[in-house]
């Protein structure tokens, strides 16, 4: 599979793996993993080093993510939303994806703890929507996503934890900002 360059797996929820194989196809640009039975991602993804897209959507069994996913530094674009067992914390690793641009969209998931400071090396994400997670604090760096058009963090856990003295200063650095959305609906979260 050294030539694929276009791997879709989508409506089978009987898969619960992905072959560790996975990292030697080393010409894959796009990744979608949409409605599966997968629980965990492959360390292997770390061989993945051209992949510029990624969706992961509608998985209910996915329960994380490997530390080997944030290696795919070519990542443009991902999308990450709907996976309501996705109950870790977003790691800090994450910075190593810093060719994301556009839309950074990691909604619908249940992902715990503190936003990552390094959310702030995306300077060319235009709308970043974490919304309806379990996320607890909002960190200063994200005044340095410059470009940030759209943020949308509703229905999140920032009730009683560190937004009890407001939403950091550093989003007055976001002069592009037209769009946030900070709020909870669901009564459990408050």
């Amino acid at each position: 599979l050294e030539e694929l360059e276009s791997l879709t797996i989508n409506n089978l929820g009987q898969l619960t793996e992905i072959p560790a194989s996975i990292g030697s196809c080393i010409n894959l640009k796009t990744f979608s993993l949409q409605r599966s039975g997968l629980i965990s991602l492959p360390e292997e993804m770390s061989g993945l080093k051209n992949v510029t897209s990624v969706t992961i959507t509608n998985n209910p069994n996915l329960k994380r993510l490997s530390e080997g996913f944030y290696d795919m530094t070519e990542v443009v674009t991902l999308n990450i939303n709907s996976n309501p067992s996705l109950d870790c914390e977003l790691s800090e690793n994450i910075r190593k994806m810093d060719k994301l641009k556009g839309t950074l969209s990691l909604y619908s998931n249940a992902f715990t703890g503190p936003i990552p400071e390094g959310i702030g090396y995306f300077k060319e994400v235009t709308s970043l929507n974490l919304s309806n997670n379990w996320l607890t604090k909002i960190p200063e760096s994200i005044g340095d996503m410059t470009k940030l058009q759209t943020l949308s963090l509703y229905d999140n856990n920032f009730v009683d934890s560190d937004l009890s003295g407001g939403l950091p200063a550093s989003l007055g650095k976001l002069k592009n900002l037209t769009t946030l959305s900070v709020y909870t609906t669901d009564a459990a979260k408050e």
